[in-house]
């Protein structure tokens, strides 16, 4: 008889990966931005790892919460930056979660994260296009798509070896946490 997590177990564990994503974005907030609105996204490290141990709408949950609170606490709710983030967030968690349910256990974190990253940089892009910047989106795309490759590459990396060697992972298996791709 498999273990199921309860629901105050798995509101725990996304009251935990929001707030370490929230921790994240302050402390990345802190790094110097060589371009206007590039982030390295560490806020969305604990959002690739909730693919492999949360249920669907969980995860939908993570990531909406990730957004508004993040908006709440920079004061960007009500901006353009507010849309940009959402959309882009909202098309990198759909097709995130579609490749693993189409993959299952043939695609790495590294490959997740990946995609997410190219999601989440061509809704970020179309919208930029209609809301501030028209054509000249297509001058800054190159580098945004690059830098997306890059920094996404490195944090599916890092979410593949912590995920491979967590001992805290290992006790929410225990707890019946990504037991299985839901």
């Amino acid at each position: 008889m498999k273990l199921m997590p309860t629901v105050t177990e798995t509101g725990r564990l996304i009251s935990i990966l929001i707030g370490l994503s929230l921790v994240l974005s302050t402390l990345e907030m802190m790094i110097p931005k060589p371009v206007p609105f590039f982030r390295l996204g560490l806020s969305n490290l604990p959002l690739v790892l909730s693919l492999r141990l949360l249920k669907t709408r969980d995860i939908f949950i993570l990531a909406l919460a990730k957004v508004f609170l993040q908006a709440m606490l920079y004061g960007t709710l009500f901006s353009y930056i507010f849309v940009f983030s959402f959309s882009g967030t909202l098309l990198s968690v759909c097709l995130m979660v579609l490749a693993l349910r189409l993959f299952k256990n043939n695609i790495s974190f590294i490959g997740i994260s990946l995609l997410g990253a190219l999601a989440f940089n061509s809704a970020q892009l179309f919208a930029a296009y209609f809301i501030l910047l028209g054509k000249s989106v297509f001058l800054v795309a190159p580098f945004f798509y690059l830098a997306g490759i890059v920094s996404s590459v490195i944090l599916g990396y890092v979410v593949e070896r912590f995920y491979r060697e967590s001992q805290w992972l290992r006790l929410l298996e225990a707890q019946g946490f990504g037991q299985e791709v839901p």
